[in-house]
């Protein structure tokens, strides 16, 4: 009985210890001098001992097995945590790099494609400027002069040969809608240098991304990995911004429609200021010119206002002489007539004449002016009461004419009368009243007196 209670004892004390301590209880009575073989080795003899003793050990064994075998399960999921942690963390580095470099590679295309379109554009801008400034300037500064940028627009022209048609048309609707050549350079200057920077930023960073050096992994709570997210997002670059031009093409392009620009705006600076030096010239000429003409209408008026006292000096002269005997210096005579008359009254029926010329294609046909006395003696015996008393005719004074194709006595439906009747009072000529119809007489058509205007 006392055996049997103690290898009960035995047994649930194991049972109730641990696992590790289990184990190394069995071990130290298997060996210990303490334990039960300990106790039973003095009891060697005894079969059911030896038994027990048995039994312990193998218990013990059995529990030191299973607590290895657990220990090994724990160490071997934490390993497999671990590989799956350093897997993703790896997978994530991996997709960031990617990223990065498709990201650099999109925005260097794009850049390239901004680039192309901004060369084309300032090309033909140039190309416009350029042919606006040959044609205008060309006349002012000479060939040689616009030699170097006719020849730099030939090579400009050569290198867009290079892009696609249909890029050239919207680089030239582009320039059409600008209309400043010289801002469209402006502005791919400075597009040019910020795609060298972009440039030179996806041959650097983008290639330590893609090693894995320039992206930043974090842990996340539950022992995975997640990559950075970059600061900025960039849209896809779309399929109709694709650039067709190499950069190094698209820099040259750019280059020439520079130079083109910069020689087209020193050709046009040079003819604007040949053009202001030719306005100052002609200004210089007009205004000498202005001032010959005031001179010469000064001098014009001073010589009519000599000749308008002149003429008033013979009128008054004129005037102050007996009837047919006015001196015949004092006269004067109608460009289209032959006769003598006071002179403003010569003027007056030139006048007269001009208007009746315009009327009929012809000149006035005058007969009479003036008539010294012995003339008005002489028509008085032809004539008979046709002419005036001598001394009294105003022929005499100057100052009568007579036309032929007036018409004869008493006639006075004459087209040449009645467009005088009409129109010869304007010059200061008339018809006097008593040889006209219904008058006193002598009734002559033909006969015609300067009264003044």
């Amino acid at each position: 009985m006392e055996e049997r209670r103690d290898e009960a004892l035995t047994r649930r004390a194991l049972h109730r210890a641990p696992a590790p301590a289990r184990a190394r209880t069995a071990a130290r009575d298997a060996t210990g001098r303490h334990g039960v073989a300990g106790r039973h080795r003095r009891r060697a003899g005894s079969p059911r001992l030896r038994r027990v003793s048995e039994q312990a050990v193998a218990a013990a064994t059995a529990v030191a097995f299973v607590a290895g075998a657990v220990g090994a399960v724990c160490l071997d999921t934490a390993e497999r945590e671990q590989a799956a942690a350093v897997a993703a963390a790896t997978a994530a580095r991996e997709r960031a790099a990617r990223a990065a470099t498709e990201r650099l590679t999109a925005e260097a295309t794009r850049h390239a494609a901004v680039l192309e379109a901004e060369a084309l554009t300032a090309a033909e801008a140039a190309l416009a400027q350029a042919s606006q400034v040959l044609g205008s300037a060309a006349p002012l500064v000479g060939e040689a002069t616009v030699d170097p940028l006719s020849q730099a627009a030939a090579e400009l022209a050569a290198l867009l040969e290079a892009a696609p048609a249909d890029r050239r048309a919207a680089a030239a609707s582009r320039a059409a809608q600008s209309g400043r050549a010289e801002g469209a350079v402006e502005d791919v200057a400075h597009g040019a240098e910020v795609v060298s920077a972009g440039q030179d930023e996806a041959h650097g960073p983008g290639d330590a991304t893609a090693d894995g050096d320039a992206t930043e992994s974090t842990e996340s709570t539950d022992g995975g990995a997640t990559s950075a997210a970059p600061d900025t997002e960039t849209e896809p670059v779309p399929a109709d911004v694709e650039p067709a031009l190499d950069l190094e093409t698209s820099a040259r392009i750019l280059a020439a429609a520079q130079r083109v620009a910069a020689l087209s705006t020193q050709v046009r600076v040079l003819a604007d200021d040949i053009a202001h030096e030719l306005a100052l010239a002609e200004e210089a000429a007009a205004a000498r010119r202005a001032e010959q003409e005031a001179k010469r209408r000064a001098a014009e008026q001073a010589a009519l206002q000599a000749a308008l006292r002149r003429m008033s000096t013979r009128i008054r002269a004129t005037d102050a002489a007996p009837n047919g005997e006015i001196p015949v210096e004092l006269l004067c005579r109608p460009k289209f007539a032959h006769v003598l008359l006071r002179c403003d009254a010569a003027r007056a029926l030139e006048q007269l004449n001009d208007a009746y010329r315009a009327a009929f294609g012809r000149n006035l046909v005058v007969t009479d002016g003036y008539r010294t006395l012995a003339e008005q003696e002489r028509a008085r015996a032809t004539k008979g009461d046709l002419a005036a008393v001598p001394g009294r005719s105003m022929h005499g004074r100057a100052l009568a004419v007579d036309f032929s194709g007036f018409g004869s006595v008493g006639q006075f439906d004459d087209p040449d009368y009645l467009w005088m009747v009409e129109n010869a009072a304007a010059y200061g000529w008339r018809h006097p009243p008593a040889m006209g119809p219904g008058g006193s007489g002598p009734l002559e058509p033909w006969h015609w007196e300067y009264v003044g205007r």
